[in-house]
């Protein structure tokens, strides 16, 4: 009987055996060094000590079989990732996703992908970063929620970028649900701050406030430092825009002391505005070299402009021509991001993508259906046609604050002509089909108040043709949504704001405070209702 039963285990322990040695192999039969993954295990919750064992194997791992070589460069760009690096180049990630899409392990082809995003994305080449993350959409498992739920947050970090806020939205909700599946805490306090931002951007202030207390509850909940000081300042800044000073300062006071959080230099942009608006230009100065030293692209052009009209004003002329230099560059690089249109063509391939992800379950699940293949080499062909259009690229210039409020303000009225001017371009609107129909509307009691889609795009066109430029000119003062650009598309046509409130589906106060948000989101300082008016009728 006991010899029965050791012929029984035997070969299951054998089995056993090999497949704990296949663990640590590849398909081709490689061997990983125990180093590397070490390395692998510990790279997202203690980059810096991945960093120095891959730096320990890097003197011999050029003699390697290509399978650890490829395996050692994947966790080397999954390092320079979580530790908040910049990607100079795409050929490692190029190598990758050629490597692991060819004769590679098939399992790591989604982290190729995804990797190969966060490339594109520190290289602004947006429309490459979205084909990488959708494939990463694609190839991952729907179990492998964390990937997926990473993969949601960078493509609403894309949309957020070029202003498209909706879009943005709905993908950190699904990053939020991802990381709520798998009790990821500090992922969800990620979701829920950038879930804040885009309400906040979407003119939704109690969602916003809702996102954000309950990202610092779970920061606080779990005695996470550092992401409760990135949640304050958000706050901060939250309370700030809308005109809550003594909250927004309490906030500041809070986090401002506070250097080991990977957004210091936001906070620290924040504090300058703050401090600068408040009297305190030398603290406000020394904050903006900070900012100009580890900010963003978008936070060091703040920061530049301030400084070069600090050293102006102390008639220091060469530290102003520097900042000045280095401001241009910044906004240089602002422009060089690919835009909102190239993002919108790439965005209709998002059904194509999803399409093809149910397409590719089912030929799991019915592997000898030749009609579901075919499908799937159909829906691949016209994504593939499709991502063609993702050449096309658009520039959009972005003002600074004081610099388009001081051009909208002494600029155009001290044109000669300028009243004489815009007399005649309005009596030119007022001839215009769709202007009348809109009178018709503001004049009969009894008319539906309500504009239709293609009445919105008429009178756009009639606005740029009659006043060129207006779209560019209102983009670069501050980002807004479809909703506010037609508000001020009503402006520009001079209704008055109780018969604006009604083609909007809005009180009269609710008008009025649109526009003075609008005012302050472009100025960054509070303004009437009709200081936005005055704009939008300069333009």
């Amino acid at each position: 009987m006991h010899i029965q039963r050791t012929n029984i285990l035997a070969p299951a322990i054998a089995a056993l055996a090999i497949a704990a040695f296949l663990l640590m192999q590849d398909r081709q039969g490689t061997v990983y060094p125990e180093a590397l993954l070490r390395a692998d295990s510990i790279v997202s919750k203690q980059p810096d000590s991945a960093a120095v064992i891959l730096d320990g194997l890097e003197h011999g791992i050029a003699s390697a079989p290509e399978a650890v070589r490829m395996r050692y460069r994947l966790i080397r760009q999954k390092q320079i990732a979580y530790s908040f690096g910049r990607f100079t180049s795409d050929s490692a990630a190029r190598a990758l996703v050629e490597y692991y899409e060819t004769r590679g392990e098939r399992s790591r082809l989604p982290e190729a992908y995804y990797y190969a995003g966060k490339t594109y994305m520190s290289l602004n080449d947006s429309p490459m970063a979205m084909e990488y993350f959708f494939k990463t959409l694609d190839a991952a498992a729907e179990s492998d929620l964390n990937l997926r739920g990473r993969t949601y947050s960078q493509l609403g970090y894309i949309f957020d970028r070029q202003w498209l806020d909706s879009e943005a939205l709905g993908m950190f909700k699904k990053a939020y649900r991802c990381s709520s599946k798998t009790n990821d805490t500090v992922s969800m306090i990620f979701s829920l701050r950038d879930m804040g931002g885009m309400y906040v951007d979407l003119s939704k202030p109690d969602s916003a406030l809702a996102c954000y207390n309950k990202a610092l509850a779970l920061a606080e909940a779990s005695h996470d430092k550092p992401m409760a000081i990135t949640v304050t300042g958000q706050l901060a800044r939250f309370y700030s825009q809308q005109g809550d000073y003594e909250m927004a300062f309490k906030c500041l006071n809070k986090v401002i002391g506070e250097d080991s959080c990977w957004d210091r230099g936001s906070i620290a942009g924040l504090a300058a505005k703050w401090y600068e608006a408040n009297g305190k230009p030398d603290s406000a100065i020394m904050l903006y070299k900070e900012v100009a030293d580890i900010g963003t692209v978008y936070t060091k052009a703040d920061a530049y402009k301030a400084l070069a009209e600090h050293y102006l004003a102390q008639k220091n002329q060469k530290e102003a021509a520097l900042c000045l230099t280095n401001y241009k560059k910044a906004i240089d690089s602002i422009q060089g991001i690919t835009t909102t249109e190239a993002i919108k063509q790439t965005s209709n391939l998002r059904e194509y993508r999803f399409r093809e992800s149910e397409f590719r379950r089912l030929r799991q699940k019915n592997k000898e259906q030749r009609a579901i293949m075919a499908i799937l080499a159909t829906i691949g062909s016209v994504a593939t046609l499709a991502l063609a259009f993702l050449s096309v690229y658009l520039r959009r210039k972005r003002n600074l604050q004081s610099m388009k409020l001081g051009r909208r303000k002494t600029g155009k009225a001290s044109e000669p002509g300028h009243e004489a001017g815009n007399g005649m371009k309005d009596s030119l609107m007022h001839s215009e089909e769709i202007y009348k129909s809109i009178m018709l509307m503001v004049n009969n009691p009894n008319a539906k108040k309500k504009i239709t889609e293609e009445m919105w795009a008429e009178l756009s066109q009639a606005v740029n043709r009659i006043y060129p430029g207006f779209d560019e000119n209102l983009y670069s003062l501050c980002k807004m949504s479809e909703f506010d650009y037609r508000i001020c598309l009503l402006i520009k046509i001079k209704i008055q704001p109780s018969h604006i409130a009604a083609m909007a589906n809005l009180s009269t106060s609710g008008v009025s405070t649109l526009r003075s948000k609008l005012f302050m989101r472009a100025f960054g300082k509070k303004g009437r209702p009709s200081d936005w008016d005055d704009i939008i009728n300069s333009l």
